[in-house]
């Protein structure tokens, strides 16, 4: 009778397309965070919110997504 310890597994490529799903998801989880903080220095998308010259406003719209993007983690 063979120790279960004792018995060796080949690694798959399941690991590999693992962390190549995990890669992706952390590379657009990135590109998401930097493209909020780029709307918040782009002119057109502010003069079309309403929120031109206005930082508090553009400071509660990153806090709103970043509070989302927090639950969106959990």
């Amino acid at each position: 009778m063979e120790n279960a310890n004792s018995i060796q597994q080949n690694p798959t490529k399941k690991r590999f397309i693992i962390v190549i799903c995990l890669f992706i998801g952390i590379f657009i989880a990135y590109l998401d965070r930097v493209n909020v903080s780029v709307l918040a220095a782009n002119d057109p998308f502010l003069l079309e919110m309403g929120i031109k010259d206005t930082p508090v406003r553009i400071g509660m719209m990153m806090s709103v997504f970043l509070a989302a993007y927090e639950i969106g983690r959990a």
